[in-house]
């Protein structure tokens, strides 16, 4: 029976040692790419993006009165039930983009979607850039009227 425990905690910590590596960032924009893949949602994500990337993610949390925790996952990109495989990738010396393409069951019809992902390097290791994103995010929820008015229905 010890022996099962400690083979299950060898698991767990190998598993999750993709994610939650000291080093933030990545050294190649293929291993941000995996450790992408291997990260799940929780708030060690975070360390796969550029600061501008990680300012505007709690901004559009505050404009738009989401919880921090349950947003984390609009920025896994690759769930770690979904398969990808990158189709394209153009990296220069300070900036790279890949498009990935989703080849698993894991997000409904998401079989055969490209998703291109921006990324940047930063203080030495790659980040993830999506600063274009979340300021488009950020502009739909500032103009929310919808929102705006269950928010003043609220306050009565």
């Amino acid at each position: 029976m010890k022996k099962f425990i400690i083979t299950i905690l060898a698991g767990v910590i190998l598993f999750t040692a993709g994610c939650s590596q000291k080093e933030k960032g990545a050294a190649t924009p293929e291993e941000l790419i995996e450790r992408l893949a291997e990260c799940g949602n929780g708030p060690e994500i975070l360390d796969l993006y550029s600061p501008g990337t990680v300012k505007l993610f709690d901004r559009f949390i505050e404009i738009s009165g989401r919880e921090r925790a349950d947003s984390l996952r609009l920025l896994n990109l690759i769930p770690s039930e979904e398969g990808y495989r990158v189709l394209d990738k153009h990296c220069g010396e300070k900036s790279c983009s890949a498009a990935i393409q989703y080849t698993g069951e894991g997000m409904g019809n998401s079989r055969g979607l490209v998703v291109e992902i921006k990324m940047v390097h930063s203080s030495g290791s790659w980040k993830i850039d999506r600063e274009d994103d979340l300021n488009r995010m950020i502009k739909a929820s500032s103009g929310n009227a919808a929102r705006a008015y269950i928010d003043r229905l609220r306050e009565k």
